[in-house]
């Protein structure tokens, strides 16, 4: 089995990714929700503010709708994929925060309702996340 570097990944300790999370990551990106899709667009087009978001990022062991690297950032869109905060979505959200990753989770219904302030606060959120890491990198 071929194995795929954990591009963008927060810390040496995570495994490479195997070839299977990364194809499933890819056919993800290819059936985005209707909400994630007007995330999405939103996120990619506020790339003027120096950050990059990607979609449907494989990190260690599981899949985030999206992810900011430069300010450690997972955002996930609760919805159609996951109705219910379950068992799977507490154990990805501890195992992200002990890698030092910050969750912020969203629901669908308030993507579809007003996408552009959705995406200002993940922004926004990001942008904060950014500078206190650059506070505490430089004091």
């Amino acid at each position: 089995m071929r194995t795929v570097w954990n591009q963008g990944a927060p810390s040496t300790s995570i495994p490479p990714i195997k070839e299977a999370a990364f194809e499933r990551a890819v056919r993800l990106r290819k059936t985005m929700t209707p909400p994630e899709r007007r995330l999405w667009s939103r996120l990619r087009a506020g790339r003027a503010t120096g950050l990059k978001f990607r979609r449907q990022q494989v990190i260690g062991p599981y899949i985030a709708d999206f992810y900011c690297h430069a300010a450690r950032l997972v955002v996930e869109v609760d919805g159609a994929r996951h109705d219910a905060r379950g068992p799977s979505d507490q154990r990805g959200d501890a195992w992200m925060q002990r890698e030092g990753l910050r969750v912020m989770r969203i629901p669908a219904y308030l993507v579809v309702r007003d996408p552009d302030r959705v995406a200002a606060s993940v922004m926004e959120r990001a942008q904060e996340l950014v500078r206190a890491s650059q506070s505490t990198e430089n004091p």
